[in-house]
């Protein structure tokens, strides 16, 4: 998906470097960076990534997504790229509207993240106290991500399927 898209680059942060460069070694785009608290959790491993892009000294376009969204492509991405030339920040919330499963910003526009912990209210509470012009979209390439059976069931349905495989073959 990132490949094929206009991203210029992408931070895979890992619990294990070698395990994780062994599954995305043919995707040009990928970096691969160890996190610096082990098992420090969502916040912390995103916040590595952030740093790592903080030293180019440079103001990029960043893009935060979670890695269980069947449904992301390069075409969507590319728009959310184009959206932060008008706006601050770009959220995408959770099927559920709980979690954040995108986050897009400048690097100068960086908020706090609240993964784990109600993260789709708590990041767009944070863009308004801040007075940042974001964008809340809810485009199903973001929204729907598999976190249990039932996220599995969800997408088979969606997608017409019946079975596992059929999904796979479907994506």
């Amino acid at each position: 998906m990132l490949d094929a898209s206009n991203v210029e680059s992408s931070i895979v942060v890992s619990s294990e470097t070698i395990d994780s460069s062994s599954r995305v070694w043919n995707f040009r785009k990928n970096k691969i960076i160890q996190e610096s608290l082990h098992h420090g959790g969502v916040n912390s491993a995103v916040q590595d990534g952030v740093s790592l892009i903080r030293r180019s000294g440079d103001n990029p376009k960043i893009l935060v997504l979670p890695s269980d969204l069947p449904l992301a492509a390069s075409e969507p991405v590319n728009k959310i790229l184009e959206l932060l030339n008008v706006h601050d920040l770009v959220i995408n919330p959770s099927f559920r509207k709980d979690g954040t499963n995108l986050l897009a910003f400048r690097l100068s526009n960086v908020i706090p993240f609240y993964y784990d912990h109600d993260s789709y209210s708590n990041h767009a509470r944070e863009a308004q106290e801040r007075k940042l012009d974001f964008l809340t979209i809810d485009w199903k390439e973001f929204s729907i991500d598999v976190d249990s059976p039932e996220d599995l069931q969800f997408l088979m349905r969606e997608r017409g399927v019946n079975t596992l495989e059929s999904l796979i073959g479907s994506l």
